[in-house]
């Protein structure tokens, strides 16, 4: 039997039933299912079976089938049918009480109605009704009068309805739905509602969009482009750009989009987003939207988050060396509630690795090897533009901000020294000269149209403090602080401050008293135990008063006199919980059970 299956220019067709009748005149074969069983025949990946009986016309080249039949090809989902007739030369067939399934959009969706028509390429179906749901009764389904299914990648179903039990609710003139697996280009599928093709009002404006075309140009790019119209309002066209390039570690998209309005003005949009891994140690980012009208957006969007939002724009680079860390970025956030622009560039940040001095082994160290040292620097500059009004104010005002800071710390065992210093520069653009002599609520007319200047404050702030952190019992520490801090001021708008003038220097001594208190508790459902953490700390800060100047009294007020004398209570809290092995995995439950004991 070997022998004769391995013969090359033969198929191997197989047989299987309770009994066979051949009537040699006609070529035809019935095949008799046994009591209880199936009748099938098979070949080449095919297969047909009936719990009556099959019969094969060798003449016509049919095959057909009594009782319930089922029918499985060589690729795809088997058919349940009442009968079968299929013509093997033609590679066609009909079922009648056809049953069959296929998977979209994550659900399996069941197919039952008459198959007149079945082939490799087409298939139609009639009286037909369809639903994700597999109960007896469905909660839901969809009922078409014809269905046709195209190379087995396209299903087009004619008109549809849709029924809750057995209550019709909505009603389509067709539905096409591709059932291919993964991506594949081809024509998009259109959205519009009921509305659109019904209207309810003369008012009502119809809005067809996603008219267009899906390009799967590869395994690591797609594109498409695609129209949407909304009546007396405008007409797009999006053009939309894919990439994922995993072993380069690139990815990113753009989209473009054009309007023309009725009025035959156009505005346009951009949106793109872009991320490369140049190497292990180094990422770039890039992401960026822009609209040329925001007034466009707001009379059009229907999404109230959308004309509230921002549309937003950043980019940065960050690499990580050997001795540290530095990051270089861009921000730019354009809001269309009122029109107002902010830019951060740059934002420069470095931080650089823990340094240990006089290193040395644990065994042969004094009391100043193995002391760490760390630093970091920063600097941002922000700029707020808004649409000035006719006339100058202080409120509407363009501005300008450059903060600069600088930190260090020095560790020796439970000793720890910080340093940090920090310059803010807050300026305010284009103020007309004449107000700077004048009060706001003079005549506008005086100020409108005169010479302008910036004007800056200067704000810098400086700390250096020690620290010492003593375990008492367990995870309970003590952390006794001493600090000094000061400060230093200057104004264009200040005759007493027009250079740095400085406060009072602050002297402060607090500390932290902290703890970590666990509880233990049986689990319940799916948890096997839980356990709760809770973390409570208590600081404590003392500052004198201090002796100012009459200049400092009169620039720094209040910050520069009163006292501090403050305690304040912070309580974090953690529960945790473990997950009870599966069943039957007796391996983890023996190595848990280790682990307990």
């Amino acid at each position: 039997m070997a022998e004769l299956i391995a013969l090359p220019g033969f198929t191997l067709t197989e047989y299987d039933g309770g009994a066979a009748t051949f009537e040699a005149a006609k070529r035809v074969l019935t095949l008799i299912a046994p009591d209880g069983g199936r009748a099938r025949v098979s070949s080449e990946g095919m297969g047909v079976e009936a719990d009556t009986s099959i019969l094969y016309n060798e003449e016509t080249g049919r095959l057909q089938t009594v009782g319930q039949s089922t029918f499985t090809p060589d690729t795809g989902d088997p058919i349940e049918s009442a009968s079968l007739i299929f013509d093997i030369s033609e590679e066609r067939g009909s079922a009648f009480g056809a049953e069959t399934s296929y998977s979209e959009g994550g659900a399996n969706w069941l197919v039952t109605g008459d198959m007149p028509f079945a082939a490799a390429d087409s298939s139609f179906m009639s009286h037909a009704r369809f639903t994700s749901c597999d109960l007896e009764e469905p909660h839901y389904h969809f009922e078409t009068d014809e269905i046709k299914i195209v190379g087995g990648n396209v299903l087009v179903a004619r008109p549809v309805r849709l029924y809750f039990a057995d209550v019709p609710v909505a009603w389509l003139p067709f539905v096409a739905q591709s059932l291919s697996q993964g991506r594949s280009s081809g024509i998009l599928t259109p959205r519009f509602s009921v509305n659109d093709i019904v209207r309810t009002s003369g008012r009502y404006r119809r809005r067809v969009s996603n008219i267009g075309f899906y390009w799967a140009m590869s395994d690591y790019s797609d594109a498409l482009v695609a129209l949407d119209w909304f009546s007396q309002t405008f007409l797009s066209m999006t053009g939309s750009l894919r990439y994922s390039f995993n072993r380069q570690f690139l990815d990113g998209d753009l989209t473009f989009r054009r309007y023309w309005r009725v009025d035959g003005s156009s505005e346009l949009a951009l949106d793109t987003r872009h991320n490369w891994d140049l190497d292990e140690r180094t990422q770039l980012r890039m992401s960026g939207r822009y609209a040329s009208s925001n007034d466009f957006i707001r009379e059009n969007s229907f999404n109230p988050a959308e004309v509230t939002q921002s549309i937003d724009s950043e980019g940065g680079i960050n690499r990580r060396f050997n001795w540290g860390t530095a990051s270089v970025g861009a921000n730019r956030k354009q809001y269309l509630s009122d029109d107002r622009t902010e830019w951060t560039l740059p934002s420069a940040n470095l931080s650089l690795s823990t340094i240990t001095l006089f290193r040395n082994a644990s065994s042969d160290a004094r009391f100043y090897n193995n002391m760490t040292w760390s630093g970091s620097a920063s600097l941002t500059r922000r700029t707020l533009d808004r649409v000035q009004p006719d006339v100058f104010s202080f409120s509407r005002a363009n501005t300008e901000t450059t903060t600069g800071s600088v930190r260090s710390t020095l560790s020796l065992g439970n000793l720890s020294l910080a340093q940090s210093v920090q310059l803010r520069q807050s300026g305010t653009l284009g103020v007309p000269e004449a107000l700077l002599v004048m009060r706001e609520s003079e005549t506008p007319a005086l100020i409108t149209g005169s010479p302008v200047q910036d004007i800056t404050d200067s704000d810098l702030t400086w700390q250096s403090s020690v620290s010492y952190q003593q375990q008492l019992i367990g995870s309970t520490t003590i952390t006794p602080r001493l600090a000094m801090s000061g400060n230093m001021f200057r104004s264009d708008t200040s005759a007493v401050a027009s250079s740095l003038v400085s406060a009072p220097a602050r002297v402060s001594f607090g500390g932290t008293l902290k703890t970590d208190i666990y509880g233990f508790y049986g689990g319940f459902g799916g948890f096997e135990a839980i356990r709760h953490k809770l973390s409570p700390s208590i600081q404590y800060e003392w500052s004198p008063a201090t002796s100012p100047t009459q200049l400092q009294r009169q620039l720094f007020r209040s910050r520069a006199l009163q006292p501090k004398n403050a305690i304040s209570l912070t309580l974090n809290q953690t529960w945790e919980a473990k997950r009870r092995p599966p069943e039957g995995d007796s391996a983890v439950a023996n190595l848990a059970a280790q682990l307990d004991s």
